[in-house]
């Protein structure tokens, strides 16, 4: 069994080069907000560029599965662990802002209660548990541990967990979206779902789809009309 962080630390040089790559590209999502789009607004900048850079992060490592099952020549696989990770180490700054500067840690200001449509809230903090538990086990150790059928089961959840990001990030704050930042996240959200459903059709037509790929499937499906329907008319 492999020890925990063994393969970072093998790959250090890797690991710290895209961490450094992700935290330029937060930089500049935060200078984008704070000298372009909300002007001296330091906690907003945070707040947003944070989630945003998170996001889009987050997006790309979900685009390199069915890119690479769509075409060989576009196989970039083995970087959709360290998008996934520094896209929700980002996420976590998110959280931590969020709490800091909107609710002020008081876990009843968030409205637990409330319907998840008229508190998106509580969108984002769904999905973000979900990929909490992925965030914890995105290590060969962690797929050593829990053995590989029940690790891909659990990654699984990715879908859900995305699909909820995208109705929290819809939802929240649809004027924030009206950016070039905000537009590069919706494009790449349709883009996750579209590609992740011609990838499916081609395994379909393969004859190779399980019962778990035809439920992930329509689950993509589903999410996909989600995302249009409230991003083009509900709001």
């Amino acid at each position: 069994m492999p020890k925990l962080f063994e393969g970072a630390i093998q790959d250090w040089k890797y690991v710290l080069s895209f961490a450094a790559g992700a935290a330029v590209f937060w930089l500049l999502q935060f200078a984008y907000q704070f000298y372009v789009i909300i002007p001296n607004q330091f906690n907003l900048s945070l707040i947003r560029s944070f989630a945003f850079s998170g996001a889009t992060l987050i997006s790309i490592a979900l685009l390199l599965g069915p890119l690479a099952r769509l075409s060989p020549k576009w196989n970039f696989v083995m970087h959709r662990r360290m998008f996934g990770v520094c896209g929700f180490a980002l996420i976590i700054g998110h959280s931590a802002s969020v709490m800091t500067f909107l609710f002020n840690w008081n876990i009843q200001s968030i409205g637990l209660n409330a319907s998840p449509f008229d508190n998106p809230v509580l969108f984002g903090l769904w999905a973000y548990w979900i990929l909490f538990a992925m965030f914890l086990t995105s290590t060969d150790w962690a797929v050593a541990k829990l053995g590989t059928k029940n690790w891909k089961r659990l990654h699984r959840l990715v879908f859900i967990a995305y699909t909820l990001a995208v109705l929290h990030f819809v939802l929240v704050n649809p004027s924030a979206l009206n950016n070039l930042a905000g537009q590069l996240l919706l494009g790449l959200a349709v883009l996750v779902f579209a590609l992740q459903l011609l990838a499916f059709a081609k395994t379909v037509f393969q004859k190779r789809a399980s019962l778990i790929e035809m439920g992930v499937g329509i689950a993509l499906i589903l999410g996909l009309g989600a995302l249009l329907y409230l991003g083009f008319w509900l709001k």
